[in-house]
């Protein structure tokens, strides 16, 4: 497409046996944003973000992989009634700093650090560079234990705090300091859809706009990736059909991108003992698994990383109970949470269970005493007499 002010550019694709294919026909709009598709007519309006200009682009096919708040996914919801989709936060707030990764810590190594400062996990995942992206965060229903140091904008007492109470690896706690105040607190959201496509009006979600997820297992670009790959090899099986294509999409990726935000979210219990029983368990399962392989077959969630498949990693958490168990103690937290906050409840049903088991067990011990004590009555007076 072209357009007055908007460079015309050309890709550069290089085939599988090296030699480098050219592609006149594509042209990328940078800077520019999408405000709505009008799926009647084929065409998405755009903003160009420097010229302020907006226009009408025409599609065939349009692929959204425009994020969480998917103007394209937006187009699928407003006219298609079989389509479903929520999304919902993850019940956390953060921030994230960027440090040099330590000399005794492996290249693509990924850890998870409960208490990595008080009251705060972090999910600490591998960079290029030899650079590590520590995600400090805690539960919502935390905040109240969270120390305002953090919360403030004084970087030398967030870099005092960072040198007192982080101890998993060295970090240039200074440089850390900088960033943490430089940026907003964040919050994470995911998003669940039942299917991935709309052959009518040819509309395609992928990545974050299908799938968003938390990063607790490190999935989400991989999935994204693997969507594309998944597209591009279904193309070819049916030879550029496009509505068989799409329905296959969804056929194949639904399954996986619901697994891998159930897995992120339902795999970390925001039950501090719960968690730890978990993470015994897979300790456990590993180690039978290493020694005893032709018994014990390997923790679920260590397959993902080996390239096994999101889907049958959710089967086996399942039949172990691990993902029912942590969903029934997570979505409760988290309605405990929003109920309070809001105004419904003054408490939580935790501890209102708790005060009328107290009072329910004063209430029999009373009972059990009145009645011991007119029975021991009736024998003191059947000996007596």
């Amino acid at each position: 497409y072209e357009s007055e002010g908007i460079t015309k550019r050309m890709v550069n694709v290089t085939s599988s046996d090296g030699d480098k294919v050219e592609m006149p026909e594509f042209r990328s709009y940078y800077d520019t944003r999408a405000l709505f598709v009008d799926y009647d007519k084929k065409r998405v309006l755009v903003r160009e973000e420097t010229s302020d200009e907006d226009m009408f682009l025409d599609y065939d096919l349009i692929i959204g992989c425009d994020g969480i708040r998917s103007v394209v996914r937006n187009a699928i919801a407003s006219t298609n009634r079989d389509f479903e989709f929520s999304i919902r936060g993850t019940f956390g707030k953060g921030k994230a700093v960027h440090v040099d990764c330590p000399p005794e810590v492996k290249d693509g190594t990924f850890f998870f650090l409960r208490n990595a400062v008080p009251n705060m996990d972090s999910f600490t995942l591998p960079e290029t560079g030899r650079k590590l992206n520590v995600n400090l965060g805690y539960a919502m229903n935390t905040e109240d234990k969270i120390d305002p140091v953090l919360k403030s904008d004084d970087v030398d007492a967030i870099s005092a705090y960072f040198k007192k109470h982080f101890h998993a690896f060295e970090m240039d706690c200074d440089d850390a300091a900088k960033q943490w105040v430089s940026q907003s607190w964040n919050t994470i959201s995911q998003v669940h859809c039942n299917i991935y496509h709309d052959s009518k009006r040819m509309i395609l979600l992928m990545g974050d706009a299908a799938h968003a997820t938390s990063p607790q297992i490190g999935q989400g670009m991989n999935t994204a990736l693997a969507d594309a790959a998944a597209f591009d090899r279904m193309l070819d099986t049916h030879k550029d059909n496009l509505s068989a294509a799409l329905e296959t999409f969804s056929e194949e990726r639904v399954k996986e991108g619901n697994a891998l935000t159930d897995l992120s979210f339902y795999t970390f219990s925001l039950s501090s003992s719960q968690q730890l029983k978990v993470m015994i368990g897979s300790m456990i399962r590993t180690s039978l698994h290493k020694h005893l392989p032709m018994l014990f077959n390997p923790d679920p969630m260590d397959e993902i990383s080996r390239g096994g498949k999101l889907s049958v990693a959710y089967d086996k958490m399942s039949k172990l109970g691990i993902i029912q168990k942590i969903r029934e103690t997570n979505d409760k937290m988290m309605r405990e949470h929003f109920e309070k906050t809001c105004g419904m409840t003054v408490s939580s049903s935790s501890s209102m269970f708790s005060m009328s088991s107290m009072m329910g067990t004063a209430l029999i011990v009373l009972l059990l005493a009145i009645l011991f004590s007119n029975y021991s009555g009736t024998i003191q007076n059947t000996f007596c007499a």
